[in-house]
């Protein structure tokens, strides 16, 4: 195998690790009750959930859809202005890298 490959393989491998990382770390969070928890230990959910959110949403063929309609689902309408902010960072992050990013690069 050539070099490129094998770091391609490697960036891959990196982005299961990442993405089995945060599953692990929000099932640890997930267990919350919004009403009863602390508004602290809620805040981290929502922190956590915006960040996989954005960075789901910004890589192609990934459904990152499903958090923010969970978030919405959680927290009710008063999240959807966060969740919608989120959707334009993770659209404008993924435009800006197609846009200036040699295609050979990303691929």
């Amino acid at each position: 195998m050539n070099r490129k490959r094998l770091s391609l393989i490697a960036v891959y491998a990196a982005v299961l690790a990442v993405g089995w990382f945060i599953g692990k770390s929000l099932l640890d969070v997930v267990h919350i009750d919004v009403a009863t928890e602390s508004p602290e230990r809620v805040r981290v959910f929502v922190v956590l959930a915006i960040a996989a959110f954005i960075v789901a949403s910004a890589v192609p063929f990934v459904p990152g859809l499903e958090i923010g309609i969970g978030l919405m689902v959680i927290f009710g309408a008063k999240i959807a202005l966060l969740v919608y902010a989120s959707l334009v960072v993770a659209l404008t992050t993924s435009f800006l890298v197609g846009r200036f990013v040699p295609a050979d690069k990303v691929a």
